[in-house]
C-alpha cells in the first residue's frame, strides 16, 4: 500500500507539526479562541454591595472591625467555594463569609444585634440557591444557629 499511487496522503491541518515535530513555515500561527478578555464591570455598582456599621465593634487580629462590607458573589466565587470544599452543610456559611470578606468564625463572635443586621443586609446579595438552602435550614429544628 505504501507504493500505491491511488493512495493520496492526508494533508495535515495548517500549523500542524511535521513528522519531526517542526511546525511548517507556510502555516499560519494558531489564533486564540477568545481574543483578549473584555473589560467587565457592574452596570450599577450600588446593586453589588453595601456596608453595615457594627453597633458593637470587634478587634480582629489586632485590627478594629467597626463595619462589614458586603458584596454580591459571582459565579467564579461560588465555583471556587464548591471546588475548595463541596460540603453542602458548610457552603452557606462559607459563602456568607466570602460575601462579607471575613473568616466564617467571625459570625459567631458578632453581637446578636449585629448578627441580625448583617444577616438581613446580606440576604439580598446571596444567590437564590443559598436562600433555598437557608429556608431548609430554618425548617430543621436541629440546625446550628451559629450559621447566621
Amino acid at each position: 500500500m505504501i507504493g500505491d499511487p491511488d493512495m493520496m496522503p492526508v494533508r495535515p491541518y495548517p500549523g500542524a507539526p511535521d513528522q519531526l515535530g517542526v511546525v511548517r513555515r507556510d502555516a499560519a500561527p494558531p489564533r486564540p479562541i477568545f481574543p483578549g478578555a473584555p473589560d467587565i464591570k457592574p452596570a450599577d455598582p450600588a446593586q453589588w454591595g453595601t456596608v453595615v456599621p457594627l453597633a458593637h465593634p470587634l478587634i480582629v487580629d489586632g485590627q478594629l472591625l467597626d463595619k462589614i462590607s458586603i458584596r454580591r458573589l459571582t459565579g467564579d466565587d461560588i465555583t471556587g467555594l464548591v471546588m475548595a470544599d463541596d460540603n453542602d452543610a458548610t457552603l452557606p456559611r462559607r459563602a456568607r463569609a466570602l460575601a462579607c470578606g471575613v473568616h466564617p468564625e467571625l459570625f459567631g463572635a458578632l453581637s446578636a444585634d449585629d448578627a441580625e443586621e448583617v444577616g438581613a443586609a446580606l440576604r439580598p446579595f446571596l444567590p437564590s440557591y443559598l436562600l433555598v438552602a437557608e429556608s431548609d435550614w430554618d425548617a430543621d429544628p436541629a440546625a446550628d444557629p451559629s450559621d447566621l
